[in-house]
């Protein structure tokens, strides 16, 4: 839903329909190393996964929003690390960064980690 309000230069936007939900076991955060390092060799095992999810929206070129709902399974990565951008960053530039109106997350402790995807 996208709403313009009267002589104010925003547009407020909220996500309006659901296109899918996915269950994330483990997230991973934005990595930088070389390909060929296991670190980097997960992080591409579970793009493709994610990838793979959500190929029936591939032809929807903008107009997106992702949500990420983090478990960090403990208290001490509210704080210290686990920054939400690095755990959006790699999914949003695999499923192409310009198709999305608006990305956001929050981290939390319990209850499993989701991702969603809506219009």
């Amino acid at each position: 839903m996208s709403i313009s309000v009267p002589d104010e230069r925003f547009t407020y936007w909220s996500p309006d329909t659901l296109l899918a939900e996915i269950a994330i076991e483990k997230p991973l955060l934005a990595c930088w190393e070389s390909k060929t390092h296991p670190a980097q060799i997960r992080m591409q095992s579970y793009l493709d996964s994610i990838s793979q999810q959500l190929t029936q929206f591939d032809d929807l070129e903008s107009g997106l929003c992702l949500e990420y709902e983090i478990d960090v399974e403990r208290q001490d990565r509210m704080i210290r690390h686990h920054d939400l951008e690095n755990y959006l960053t790699p999914i949003a530039q695999r499923l192409g960064g310009r198709r999305f109106c608006l990305a956001r997350a929050r981290k939390f402790v319990g209850g499993g980690s989701r991702l969603r995807l809506s219009t």
